[in-house]
């Protein structure tokens, strides 16, 4: 078998290694020999095929071997941790070693780690099998990476995220799955340091983390978008807090502060699309300069003069629950070229509040006050290059020869200090938690070492017990440690249940077999009004046409989740997959009393083999299925791409439900709303086309109210796609009962009738 001489082949070289750059080059020289992808294993790497390096570390510390963590200070690595010695070297170490076996790279609480080089988390692989996880401890006091002053490191960035495959290069679209999570960075006195670039797609995130210093030039640069996202970044200090100048599809953050950055809070040149910042707080320094602005943005991506915004919808932002304050005389909060720009519940205490059109006459620009807050209800702008729709009950508001701005009367009132956290997801234990259960205590085995039983049972045993008031396991955290877990049969997660991953690239279930979506999902949660339940930080594996995941409980916090198709990883595929029905099946699946928080859901591949099957519509088959709940349901970054069937995301007698950042491509219908109130979709984009006749929208909405659709954008797609031509002939972006918008332009705002709803639907 072609995978396993690919395996050993490697392991031959591997003993003789000494540095994981002559790994990761005979990696690739098996790729090109055997047109075999290496990183499409059944079962993580074991200990034969580790470095002498993580085999040393492995025999001195075979719990955390076992639960998949490299921790930097153990032997053989011997991080200091002291602030004083110069940890570059081991840390690194961690990094390069990590990364081939699926291992998280963790640096505990209370130490500070002294480096002076830039560490370089690089993956060699286009996958989301693998990718770095750099995560300091939950509890206790954050890790801190200190950068020596004076440092020189390499293009001035610290923490080096990217891509670089024989594939695609460093194509940041290609760039998948990295964690970057619990750390505090100090750039020290490093005026043109950088402290982290992050230009990635699907499930690249950073989360928790602060970054400070004397001087440096910027906390991030480039942001992670396409179903990856950011949340709870703090930075403080430097001359720009995010500087993003990557095209990235709209990239999204909540829970957001900077304060006291020299020039920019944030300086936008080029997203894909609007930047999403939901929950955030900006705050210039005293003495800001008269050139500092909080928000700049401006397009520099191609020809701004190019018409329609199909292409053009670049370095655009979306603002929803924040706080901006500028002091000082003639201080600007947000300075916008000519990009589209919509604020709802935004405070402002600046002298003005906004200036927009400076590129595209006529200049307009709102006064505020340097000593009085302005709460912005709604603004929106689109200038006349963009020509984005407005609509609003049916009306076009947007005569597309002018430059668009509406404001409501602004409001004399300040912020609520819970403002910039109200998006975020509280506290996640992680695999350290002195209340954690490990799965393997009660039977679990991985898939190579035991492939023939079914893990489901250990794990449900598991689950029940920290469920039962009775056990004295009772009320604990459930622990899938590094490793491939088979299960023949579904899992349900009950009310107050925690059920975590060491890290999400490395604790794996698997459904072994092709079970019908009627026998049940992948993960159920219980049905219950209160819920509070959490999920985190694991793969799901799974085959065409079934149930992944499905979601029935109130106040659920569903993180950094990654759902795969196992033949992309190197499983032969299921032979029953085939038998399993479609129609009224979803692969994500939120009914009863399914209410919360989801971030950064990718459901781009799990459908790959229906993908371009039969032009013969099939009646309730989506990737997204959101049904008869009413609990607030809300998703921070959703990715929902390529699926054959219409609609790839359906709402129906759903209540509620917001998405904040969501990815689409093409064929169908992207997003039917039925019989449903109180929807929103904040901020969206991607290359979609339409290209059979029978498809009404790319969002069709029947029988509902209160919806409102802000900021969506595409790209039109004509030509060669994956294994077929497409050629795009959408006629509309949005149609309801009354109205059908044009697929010319993006859609800057579009908020329904206030239709009365049947009366059996209410």
């Amino acid at each position: 078998m072609m995978y396993k001489t690919t395996v050993n082949y490697m392991s031959l070289f591997k003993n003789k290694s000494k540095t994981l750059g002559f790994i990761f080059f005979i990696v690739m020289m098996v790729q090109s020999v055997n047109a075999q992808n290496v990183e499409h294993r059944m079962t993580a790497t074991s200990f034969s095929e580790f470095n002498k390096r993580l085999q040393k570390y492995a025999k001195k510390n075979p719990d955390k071997t076992h639960k998949g963590v490299i921790d930097v200070t153990c032997h053989p690595y011997n991080a200091k941790g002291d602030g004083v010695t110069d940890d570059t070297q081991a840390i690194q170490d961690a990094i390069d070693d990590a990364y081939p076996n699926r291992f998280m790279v963790y640096l505990p609480a209370g130490k500070t780690f002294l480096v002076s080089k830039q560490l370089k988390l690089i993956a060699p692989l286009e996958t989301r099998q693998y990718g770095h996880q750099l995560i300091g401890a939950q509890k206790g006091v954050k890790p801190i990476i200190r950068l020596k002053d004076g440092s020189t490191i390499d293009d001035n960035i610290l923490l080096f995220f990217q891509l670089n495959s024989p594939t695609k290069g460093k194509s940041p679209a290609s760039h998948y799955g990295f964690t970057l999570r619990n750390v505090h960075i100090d750039m020290g006195n490093n005026p043109e340091a950088i402290g982290v670039l992050s230009a990635g797609a699907q499930q690249c995130v950073i989360e928790d983390i602060k970054i400070y210093g004397k001087a440096f030039k910027a906390g991030i640069k480039d942001l992670p978008g396409s179903g990856g996202g950011c949340v709870n970044i703090h930075i403080v200090g430097g001359d720009i807090g995010i500087d993003q100048n990557q095209h990235r599809a709209n990239p999204t953050i909540e829970g957001l502060v900077l304060e006291g950055q020299k020039e920019y809070g944030i300086k936008i040149k080029n997203v894909r699309g609007p930047l999403v910042l939901a929950g955030f707080k900006i705050k210039a320094p005293q003495d800001a300069s008269t050139n500092y602005r909080a928000i700049y943005l401006n397009n520099t991506y191609g020809d701004i003069k190019a018409s329609g915004a199909l292409h053009h919808a670049i370095a655009d932002l979306c603002l929803t629950d924040g706080s901006i304050e500028v002091p000082g005389e003639g201080g600007i909060a947000i300075s916008n070229g000519s990009q589209d720009v919509t604020l709802v519940n935004v405070f402002i205490k600046a002298d003005k509040l906004i200036e927009s059109g400076l590129t595209t006459a006529p200049y307009s620009h709102i006064e505020g006050d340097k000593d009085q807050w302005k709460k912005i209800t709604k603004y929106l702008f689109t200038s006349r290059l963009d020509k984005a729709s407005v609509v609003v009950a049916g009306k076009e508001l947007n005569d597309r020869t002018n430059n668009y701005v509406f404001s409501e009367k602004l409001i004399d009132e300040a912020p609520k200090e819970d403002i910039y956290s109200k998006h975020s997801y509280g506290e996640i234990p992680d695999f350290n938690d002195p209340d954690v259960v490990d799965i393997t205590r009660y039977g679990a085995t991985r898939a190579n070492e035991n492939g023939d039983d079914d893990d489901a049972i250990a794990i449900q045993k598991a689950l029940d017990d920290v469920s039962d008031p009775k056990s004295k396991n009772f009320g604990k955290t459930v622990l899938i440690p590094r490793g491939n877990f088979d299960l023949e049969q579904p899992i349900l997660v009950k009310k107050g249940t925690k059920l975590i991953g060491t890290a999400k690239n490395s604790s794996t279930l698997v459904a072994k077999t092709a079970w019908d979506y009627k026998d049940g999902a992948i993960i159920t949660t219980a049905d219950d009004a209160e819920g509070n339940i959490i999920l985190s930080d694991f793969t799901i594996m799974g085959h065409h046409r079934m149930c992944y995941l499905r979601i029935q409980s109130a106040n659920t916090i569903v993180r950094d989740i990654v759902t795969e198709d196992k033949f992309r990883y190197g499983w032969p595929q299921a032979d029953n997959w085939k038998k399993n029905k479609r129609e009224g099946a979803a692969y994500v699946e939120f009914c009863k009393n399914a209410g919360g928080k989801v971030y950064h859901i990718s459901l781009d591949h799990i459908m790959l083999q229906d993908r371009y099957r039969s032009d013969t519509p099939i009646s309730g088959y989506h990737i997204v299925d959101v049904n008869n709940t009413t609990n607030p349901l809300t998703f921070y970054q959703l990715s929902v791409e390529h699926h054959k069937h219409s609609p790839s995301i359906m709402i129906k007698d759903a209540k509620n439900t917001t998405i904040f950042g969501m990815k689409y491509e093409g064929p169908g219908e992207h997003l039917n709303i039925v019989d449903s109130e109180n929807i929103q979709v904040i901020g969206g984009s991607g290359n979609y086309y339409m290209d059979r006749e029978y498809d009404r929208a790319i969002v069709v909405i029947s029988n509902s109210k209160d919806i409102v659709l802000r900021q969506l954008t595409r790209k039109s797609k004509n030509g060669k796609l994956f294994n077929r031509t497409v050629t795009d002939i959408t006629k509309y972006w949005i149609v309801d009962s009354e109205t059908k918008i044009t697929g010319d332009f993006s859609v800057l705002w579009y908020e329904g009738y206030k239709q009365k709803m049947n009366e059996a639907n209410k």
